[in-house]
């Protein structure tokens, strides 16, 4: 809606030929909803810049950058309580952006209007994956059970149990094991690689655009994501 009809195109283009994405569905995982959940985090979270930028006109009014802003913790939530990925994939995003967009905007931003905002995005976040981890440290004295066991030293975990965990989930840092979720994946259509290209050189001729730091945020977000 925001970029017109061909950006339309390139994205349902690239979920529509991800087989990641049918073998995701087909095996009853769930990271199509933490996907889900991200992009609303993102979505959400660029329009409560574009408010907060235009704290002059009606568009920026308080009450709608504070919806914006709550609406994006309540999205980023959502996403850290279907997955754990969700706290780094949405979460600390979200927090950033919101932190660096109240620094920048400290002119026009009352130092209360920013505290309240703040505190309501903590809320948002409280409520949607709080629960959980507060679930999980009650019964595991880990909250992020079983991630970090020889930290919060979690009751049901064994020695021999956490190192077979950190055996199943040992990441390699080679250069071409960097390359493997793009270039060498079974679950990657080669095409999408092209259609990401497209999509950043399109962004990047909408220099003029008066809101062109916004487009920058998707770019830099989903450069995030694949780090």
């Amino acid at each position: 809606r925001r970029l017109g009809t061909v950006f339309g195109w390139c994205a349902a283009g690239l979920w529509l030929t991800s087989p990641g994405i049918a073998y995701a569905a087909m095996y009853g995982l769930i990271d199509g909803a933490l996907a889900t959940y991200v992009c609303a985090s993102t979505i959400a979270t660029v329009y409560a810049l574009e408010a907060t930028a235009d704290r002059t006109t009606p568009e920026g009014s308080y009450q709608r950058v504070l919806t914006l802003w709550r609406l994006a913790g309540l999205m980023s939530g959502a996403a850290a309580a279907a997955k754990y990925p969700g706290l780094v994939l949405a979460v600390l995003p979200v927090l950033g952006l919101f932190a660096w967009s109240a620094w920048r905007n400290r002119l026009v931003f009352q130092k209360r209007e920013a505290i309240a905002i703040g505190c309501f995005i903590a809320m948002e976040l409280a409520v949607t994956c709080g629960p959980w981890y507060a679930k999980n440290w009650y019964l595991t004295s880990n909250p992020v059970y079983p991630l970090v066991a020889d930290v919060f030293d979690g009751k049901t975990l064994t020695a021999d149990k956490v190192e077979q965990w950190k055996r199943a989930h040992k990441t390699r840092t080679g250069l071409l094991d960097a390359a493997q979720p793009v270039l060498t994946s079974i679950f990657v259509q080669p095409a999408m690689i092209f259609g990401v290209l497209l999509c950043i050189v399109s962004v990047l001729s909408m220099r003029q655009d008066r809101n062109f730091n916004l487009w920058i945020v998707w770019i830099a977000w989903s450069c995030w994501i694949l780090l």
